[in-house]
């Protein structure tokens, strides 16, 4: 199995960036590295001659597309009208999503695209939210920038070695992830009143505190994936897909810091 945190980073995608991915350097997964040969996405500099991808390159799109996203909540909040709107546009993401995987050189064009039909969907849920508890907005992205950077920090710090990156285990907790959400949605569909299933409850919070906690090792592993890209000596074309990437991980933390504050909120 290849570089994988995310869809952004699944196998294919990552062989549409580097044709020799899984073929060169005897790579065959995270496994194949020795702890020495762990590479920091933070403090690595390799010299590029801007042909291909490095760290500060993806790091600056990738705080490009946030403050893209940024102002296109900004915009749906100050305008509430526009949040049906707002969400039929996030529909859009997912063909952008698809074009990206497939054609992973668009993102150049399509990543700030879904930046702002994310930004919009992030607005509105955003603006619902704050109508029932004021100030989780700025709570939630404040706390989500300050998980950010210390993932960043905790990655720069080579604290863990590389096996500690598996491939496998952000896969499956994808999974897990993805059938205990579909549950619950059977649960609210059938009423049969699971606590586990109930976001305020106090089992129902710690779930949540443990998907969060998951999300961030995600990010850890997108840093990886990173590192890896800037190894392999990747186009620079390829900045803005890997910096996507990332920001979908990002997204997913901020949605479940929302998710864990209104639940602590509750009256």
């Amino acid at each position: 199995m290849g570089l994988f945190s995310n869809p952004a980073f699944s196998e294919g995608s990552m062989q549409r960036i580097n044709p020799n991915y899984g073929i060169d350097n005897n790579y065959s997964g995270y496994d194949s590295f020795s702890e020495g040969s762990h590479q920091n996405v933070i403090s690595e500099r390799i010299p590029d001659n801007g042909l291909t991808v490095s760290a500060i390159g993806v790091f600056k799109k990738l705080a490009i597309l946030l403050m893209i996203t940024f102002a296109s909540a900004l915009v749906c909040i100050a305008f509430p009208q526009l949040i049906p709107v707002c969400f039929i546009l996030s529909l859009l993401d997912i063909i952008l999503a698809i074009i990206m995987a497939f054609k992973p050189e668009s993102a150049k064009y399509l990543a700030p695209a879904y930046a702002v039909c994310e930004g919009g969907m992030l607005g509105g849920l955003t603006y619902l939210f704050e109508m029932v508890y004021p100030g989780i907005g700025v709570q939630a992205v404040l706390l989500t920038l300050f998980a950010a950077f210390a993932c960043l920090a905790v990655y720069r710090s080579n604290v863990f070695s590389a096996s500690f990156f598996s491939n496998r285990t952000v896969l499956a907790g994808l999974l897990a992830v993805c059938g205990f959400s579909l549950l619950g949605l059977f649960d609210h569909w059938f009423g049969w009143g699971f606590a586990i299933f109930d976001d305020f409850s106090p089992i129902g919070i710690l779930i949540n505190v443990a998907i969060l906690i998951f999300f961030l090792y995600v990010f850890l592993v997108d840093c990886d994936n990173v590192a890896r890209a800037i190894q392999r000596g990747v186009s620079k074309t390829y900045e803005w897909y890997l910096a996507y990437g990332m920001l979908l991980t990002i997204i997913l933390i901020y949605l479940q810091i929302l998710k864990i504050l209104a639940a602590t909120r509750r009256k």
